[in-house]
């Protein structure tokens, strides 16, 4: 009855529903661990954001024209940066053909110094996403210039990002062409394991020592824990709660204007602070936009909630290098599509679940009556969590599986099983009767 139903519940095909709760869970685990990301052997990488300070200040115009690109480039290359990656769609002709000339002159010249990424949001010879002709040609004949692909698949997980160009294969996603760049041979482990599609797993901010802040900024975090295992219990506790209790602080990142890798603001390029420019120095710099009109460019990152696409190529990279062959996958492992992967998860539950409950029994598998129908069913649905608790477990830490996967199947098991000390109740009454509401 268990295997049966729960097969029946996830064949009906809820994937927008179990979408939502895989979604919410992800975030929060995510959140959690956040504190504990690697910190060592990390690359550098710092981000550029241009958002409305820079429209203001420097009365420039939406969107940006390849002249207003052409200086932020320049004066990121004077900072000596290793590569500059632009998330930018550069989408059809120019209207101005000197504001391409420019955009390329500025290009060849950072070219010189440094290895040039440039987004492209679809096949960028053809279509009606195809690229600047101009960039195209540059990238043709200039091997210090790339193409990489920015787009994002019609059937992609929130918060997950493909390691294969889900437009055109020859145009690898930004992530991999720039981890290939750094490190040659870095992707081969994702190629080994099958993975299409990872699940970004971000890096939390470091706690803050309030003492360096001024007064006002001291108050807004004074309660920051410094203890990452503290931390991320609060973060797990007050993601369930999903309410800013004071004494639970959540979440305790918002409570402190950071980001999860150095951030400067392309208006205050011209006037970098020492500490600025050491960042850009020798790192890969993402540069892209953070305009609040263009909200749609954005991810949901936990633990900070929306940030703007660049981030998602940024952290994307760093998984890659960083966590290595620990990356956590957001596709089946088994190939296939996620509905069917689900099917097979929730059946290993509930055999999980079926061989605990047998063992915690005595005698194990004999004599079952009206009477003990009850006591079956309540076991079976502990046991139920029990299984898909060391089902989780084996899959993020033997597979690294995004909990996104297995969340939903566990969701579909439970809710069948949520129904069977209410057969063991009819049971029990003698209204009817099964040997075992297990099977």
């Amino acid at each position: 009855m268990l295997a049966g139903g729960t097969v029946g519940l996830l064949a009906l095909n809820p994937f927008n529903l179990f979408t939502a709760f895989d979604g919410g869970l992800r975030n929060l685990i995510g959140a959690t661990v956040a504190v504990d990301y690697a910190d060592r052997a990390r690359p550098r990488i710092a981000m550029v954001t241009a958002n409305d300070d820079y429209l203001t200040l420097w009365d420039k115009r939406w969107p940006l024209g390849g002249r207003d690109h052409a200086e932020v480039i320049d004066q990121i290359i004077a900072t000596r940066p290793k590569a500059i990656f632009m998330d930018f769609a550069f989408i059809g002709s120019p209207a101005d053909p000197a504001d391409a000339d420019a955009l390329v002159a500025s290009l060849e010249r950072a070219s010189q110094h440094a290895m040039i990424f440039i987004g492209t949001p679809g096949n960028p010879d053809q279509g009606a996403s195809a690229t600047w002709p101009e960039l195209v040609s540059l990238a043709n004949l200039n091997p210090s210039v790339q193409l990489v692909s920015i787009a994002v698949a019609a059937d992609a997980e929130p918060g997950t990002y493909p390691t294969d160009g889900p437009v055109d294969a020859q145009y690898p996603t930004a992530a991999i062409a720039i981890a290939e760049y750094i490190e040659p041979g870095s992707t081969q482990e994702l190629r080994r394991r099958g993975i299409r599609s990872l699940d970004i797993q971000w890096s939390a901010p470091p706690p803050v020592n309030c003492r360096a802040h001024v007064e006002q900024e001291a108050r807004s975090c004074e309660n920051i824990s410094a203890e990452s295992w503290l931390r991320g219990t609060r973060l797990l506790l007050g993601g369930i709660l999903r309410a800013p209790i004071p004494s639970l602080n959540y979440p305790e990142p918002f409570r402190i204007a950071n980001t999860p890798l150095p951030t400067i603001e392309a208006a205050d390029l011209t006037a970098l602070e020492p500490e600025q420019a050491e960042a850009l120095r020798g790192a890969v710099v993402f540069y892209g936009g953070a305009f609040k009109f263009t909200g749609q460019d954005t991810i949901e990152a936990a633990p900070y909630g929306p940030l703007p696409g660049v981030f998602a190529h940024a952290m994307a990279l760093d998984n890659i290098l960083t966590l290595r062959d620990s990356a956590v996958r957001s596709d089946s492992p088994l190939g296939g599509d996620r509905q069917s992967y689900r099917l097979i998860q929730a059946l290993t539950i509930v055999t999980l679940a079926l061989t605990l409950s047998c063992l915690a029994m005595t005698p194990l598998v004999l004599g079952f009556t009206p009477h003990t129908a009850m006591r079956r069913a309540l076991q079976i649905e502990g046991w139920v969590l029990v299984g898909g608790a060391i089902l989780a477990l084996l899959e993020w830490k033997v597979l690294h599986v995004s909990p996104g996967l297995w969340f939903g199947a566990l969701v579909a098991t439970r809710a069948v099983a949520a129904f069977l000390p209410h057969v063991g109740r009819l049971q029990d009454s003698g209204e009817f009767y099964t040997r075992d509401v297990g099977e």
